[in-house]
């Protein structure tokens, strides 16, 4: 009985060592192989191996460099930035209390006889713009300008590094609608409002703190009180980064606060607009807009749909948007829309067409909204696009090349065959 399973023992054993010399067989076979390949050519199937893993690894690290270096020079933008937009102010404030900035003569930026039309009660919803995207952009750092040229393989290389006027010379070249951002900077006695484009890598502003670009608003139009209403785009940035916060209510309240006190009664706002219709609705559907005339030396804000719950901080003020300081201009709801966003339409006047889609055209044809479309972007000029936006009755006509007398681009957009930054829409 003990030499039956003492055989049963050793028979399982047995067994087991056979099982795992079969599993470390293949293996085996593998170094085998190995080892019997020529000494070159193990060299070389190592290096085709080890070489793309070695570059993988270079480009992450310098990627990882460059986006710390790109990082770290918003801190110095900041400075540079506001230290320039301080002196700018005091330079033009110079310049208008010495009579040496230039006078301006409205109706040479009108492709229309801009006295005649204003006998005729023209109205504002009939007026075109030619306007700035992103009006405050001063290109990118250096140290940005190398991560992005990297990231992504150089997908995004080039894409944001464009420059425009500072916010007087556009308005002196008659660009009469302009955009900017807006995030929340948290300071140790509050907050302020700060202008510019991404919060962690590009802080190159000619207007970067907000009260300073009122100020520069306020000056240029007390210097030239005639002119056609500025309508300014503003778009509350739902990110934030290297300090800087998402617009919140309390945001909004302020930014408000900050264009009546800097403005006083040059600033048109929704209550002026709707007067005694119900609301924006009722306004559009009896073409209840009011005439350039009335609204001339004025300034026009507007915030910017962001499609997301940011929105609602705007909304808190005031849910039927008549009390903001600035209107609020939507797009046409898409099909996952709920009944909330479609009944907003009610409670706007104001349009968003960047891409004029079907829905987009004929939404512009039932609803009579002022509407605001783009005709480029930097590096991508469609003539078809710039066509169907000139043959629609889109009014703000966004470009990221405006008319300047820098000369820096080859291309300039137009908007009509003069080569007038103003126009009019037969409605």
């Amino acid at each position: 009985m003990a030499e039956r399973e003492m055989s049963a023992d050793v028979a399982e054993a047995a067994e087991q060592t056979l099982a795992a010399e079969e599993g470390s067989a293949a293996p085996r076979g593998i170094k085998a192989k190995w080892r019997s390949l020529p000494g070159k050519k193990r060299r070389g199937i190592a290096a085709a191996i080890i070489v793309p893993v070695a570059l993988i690894v270079l480009y992450a690290l310098y990627n990882l460099a460059v986006l710390a270096a790109a990082a770290a020079s918003t801190g110095k933008e900041d400075e540079i930035w506001l230290a320039w937009q301080r002196d700018h102010i005091a330079a033009l404030a110079a310049s208008y209390e010495s009579g040496e900035a230039p006078v301006l003569d409205e109706s040479s930026f009108c492709n229309f006889d801009l006295d005649a039309a204003l006998d005729e009660g023209m109205k504002l919803n009939e007026l075109r713009y030619l306007a700035t995207h992103n009006s405050y952009k001063q290109g990118v750092s250096r140290e940005t300008g190398l991560f992005y040229d990297s990231a992504a393989f150089g997908a995004i290389s080039g894409k944001y590094d464009y420059v425009f006027d500072d916010l007087t010379t556009q308005l002196n070249n008659g660009i009469r609608s302009t955009e900017i951002d807006f995030f929340k900077n948290p300071t140790e006695d509050g907050f302020t409002i700060r202008i510019l484009h991404n919060a962690m890598f590009e802080h190159a502003s000619s207007m970067l703190d907000l009260e300073l670009a009122l100020t520069e608003m306020k000056m240029w139009s007390d210097y030239n009180p005639g002119h056609l209403p500025v309508i300014v785009l503003v778009e509350p940035k739902t990110t934030g980064g290297q300090g800087l916060k998402p617009m919140d209510t309390e945001a909004h309240v302020y930014a408000g606060e900050l264009l009546e006190k800097v403005l006083g009664d040059k600033l048109y706002t929704p209550e002026d607009m709707l007067g005694g219709y119900r609301d924006f609705a009722a306004l559009r559907a009896a073409n209840g807009y009011p005439e350039a005339e009335d609204v001339l030396g004025k300034f026009i804000f507007l915030l910017h749909r962001t499609g997301k719950d940011d929105d609602e901080e705007f909304f808190a003020i005031d849910p039927a948007l008549k009390k903001q300081k600035m209107f609020y201009i939507t797009s046409v709801p898409d099909k996952k829309a709920d009944a909330a966003e479609r009944e907003r339409m009610d409670d706007v006047a104001f349009l968003l067409a960047n891409n004029l889609t079907d829905e987009d055209l004929e939404c512009m044809a039932e609803g009579n909204f002022i509407v605001r479309t783009r005709i480029d972007k930097f590096h991508d000029i469609d003539p078809d696009h710039l066509a169907l936006a000139i043959a629609s009755s889109a009014n703000i006509m966004s470009t990221d090349y405006p008319p300047t007398p820098s000369g820096r681009y080859d291309y300039t957009a137009r908007i009509n065959e003069a080569g007038k930054p103003i126009d009019r829409v037969v409605r």
